[in-house]
């Protein structure tokens, strides 16, 4: 699936331990550019690794049932009215609570049907598919959890522009995998909303690590690795 374009109206800020020091130096700048120039060509890469994955696991019918079973549950939030942003906010708390990221237990009014979602692997469009990708992981999810550090409403950058939400979190699971990966990974989303119906219309994930340095983590064995229980008698 071809990767949607974000034009994004204000940065979202990662966790304060993430920030890096402007460098003024032309040796650092352009020692800034070649690292961001690999950085791209290697998120391409990934991003086509990724959706390959993604579309051979809806073939396969991986997560059907997790689907079925999540929109069977969904809970009922009636329609926000328009400029309340603190309802909508308060909301997405109460997604964060139900561990959002790793069961698809989504608030549906909250966000339009043609929502965009993207992060450092992959971008696409619709509420639904984003539902159905994340129930895509869910056999593989081993004590998985998502922390909220932060959500708050970011400054207009100008009068008429959207309102947009930063939320900086951590990611943290392991994967049903014989060498039982550790995913342990911190970043920030950003939610920009429409003015008319209140809704998020694209989620846009930022993380502290590359999408290469995200698709390394899944080959890297951990101490639950079954080697290594057998080896110490767990």
């Amino acid at each position: 699936m071809a990767a949607v374009q974000m034009n994004r109206l204000h940065p979202c800020p990662a966790p304060s331990r993430l920030h890096l020091r402007a460098r003024t130096s032309a040796r650092a700048s352009s020692k800034a550019a070649t690292s961001s120039a690999k950085g791209t060509s290697e998120n391409a890469v990934t991003r086509i690794a990724v959706s390959a994955l993604t579309e051979g696991l809806k073939l396969a019918g991986v997560g059907s049932r997790e689907y079925a079973a999540t929109s069977a549950s969904e809970r009922a939030v009636p329609q926000l009215r328009r400029g309340d942003v603190a309802g909508l906010m308060r909301e997405l708390r109460a997604d964060y609570r139900r561990q959002y990221f790793v069961t698809g237990l989504v608030s549906d009014a909250i966000y339009a049907d043609d929502c965009v979602f993207a992060d450092p692997t992959i971008s696409f469009r619709g509420r639904e598919q984003y539902k159905r990708n994340l129930e895509l992981l869910v056999p593989f999810l081993l004590d998985p959890s998502i922390q909220l550090y932060s959500l708050r409403r970011l400054p207009s950058p100008a009068p008429g522009t959207p309102t947009q939400l930063c939320a900086a979190w951590r990611l943290r699971c392991w994967l049903r995998l014989p060498w039982v990966p550790l995913v342990d990974i911190r970043g920030s989303t950003t939610y920009t909303l429409n003015t008319d119906r209140n809704q998020i219309v694209s989620h846009v994930e930022e993380w502290e690590i590359s999408a290469g340095q995200a698709l390394l983590l899944l080959l890297q064995p951990s101490d639950r690795a079954v080697w290594r229980r057998r080896r110490s008698g767990s």
